[in-house]
């Protein structure tokens, strides 16, 4: 069993953005036990995080992971 918890799409991106605006972000963790997974509220949606709980609720890690987009190198023009 896995929790997955993701996120997709990027809103905040500028028009004239050229690279892969819409992927999307996701973090899947193996279900065991003694440990409990759940998502911590973050105003991005490029940003999917985790924290990591043990038995008794305390927080033992943070996992982050960021959504990159692609930057071609092409030259913007405003």
């Amino acid at each position: 069993m896995f929790t997955v918890c993701n996120k997709c799409g990027m809103s905040e991106v500028d028009s004239s953005y050229t690279g892969r605006p819409y992927g999307g972000v996701a973090l899947i963790c193996r279900k065991i036990s003694c440990l409990s997974f759940s998502d911590i509220d973050v105003d991005s949606d490029r940003i999917t995080d985790i924290v990591v709980k043990d038995v008794n609720s305390n927080a033992i890690r943070v996992v982050l992971s960021p959504y990159m987009p692609f930057y071609s190198g092409a030259a913007h023009t405003n």
